[in-house]
């Protein structure tokens, strides 16, 4: 990215599924590594099993799709 890119991070997740905690540990990650850059983080409950991540409206990880919850190390490699 260039300099004084800020990018918006949208977290959907499936509070029914209590994946509260997940949504947490990622929110610390993506504060800690791209905190200058970050100008707009929201996290918006879900439902069925969801847990996407987006940034600058692009589906960047789908738990959905994947199978899985985003890996730190790729999920980061994928925005940074």
């Amino acid at each position: 990215m260039y300099p004084g890119y800020h990018m918006k991070v949208k977290i959907t997740y499936c509070w029914e599924c209590g994946y509260g905690d997940q949504v947490v540990d990622l929110t610390k990650k993506l504060l800690v590594a791209f905190e200058d850059r970050i100008e707009d983080l929201v996290i918006v409950p879900g439902a069925d099993g969801i847990f996407d991540v987006e940034v600058d409206g692009k589906l960047v990880h789908s738990k959905h799709k994947a199978g899985w919850f985003p890996e730190w190390d790729q999920l980061k490699a994928k925005i940074g």
